[in-house]
């Protein structure tokens, strides 16, 4: 298992978007708080099958501290999902 963290903000009219610093351009969106997370699972699912697809490495997790004053970052939520990598990692070799 890996925790990878989502950065989430919520605008004005209620919606939820994000992104996964961890993983470049692994965006993700919602009209709730958990839309929005249930699309940062297939987001990153979607990245990392097409990491896995042309044999490149999985992007590694930091710790959420990293973040924490992170411009991109400011005024949004940041919590950590554990994302399950061995089916990318058997994919990669």
């Amino acid at each position: 298992m890996m925790k990878y963290t989502i950065c989430i903000h919520q605008a004005e009219n209620g919606d939820h978007s994000g992104f996964v610093p961890d993983i470049a351009g692994c965006y993700f969106a919602g009209n709730s708080l958990d839309a929005a997370i249930a699309d940062a699972y297939a987001a990153i699912d979607t990245h990392l099958v097409y990491q896995a697809e042309k044999g490149k490495a999985i992007p590694l997790a930091k710790d959420i501290s990293e973040y924490i004053n992170d411009d991109d970052c400011r005024n949004g939520y940041l919590t950590c999902i554990d994302i399950d990598i061995a089916k990318y990692t058997a994919n990669a070799i």
